[in-house]
């Protein structure tokens, strides 16, 4: 839900840290990519083991997730495809 919000807004180790004009995964040009950082100490309820970045965009939703593993050791998730059905 947090998404949609201004860069900087926080809350329960949840961040906005940008807003990308564009982003290319796996071939595919997403605009308007919202990407978001967790920050494993600074959550209240911990739902992430490790610092995590998410990138979402308001018509598809996640597209990439970062795992941070440690320095240099990423763990990638990216999406594949999507169907939109009118």
């Amino acid at each position: 839900y947090m998404a949609n919000s201004n860069v900087g807004t926080s809350f329960n180790g949840m961040e906005i840290s940008s807003k990308l004009n564009s982003l290319n995964v796996n071939g595919i040009t997403f605009t308007n990519v919202t990407k978001i950082k967790i920050t494993t100490a600074n959550q209240i309820q911990p739902e992430f083991s490790n610092d995590t970045y998410l990138y979402f965009v308001d018509t598809v939703g996640l597209i990439k997730k970062d795992i941070v593993l440690g320095i240099n050791n990423i763990e990638s998730w990216t999406i594949k495809n999507w169907k939109i059905v009118k």
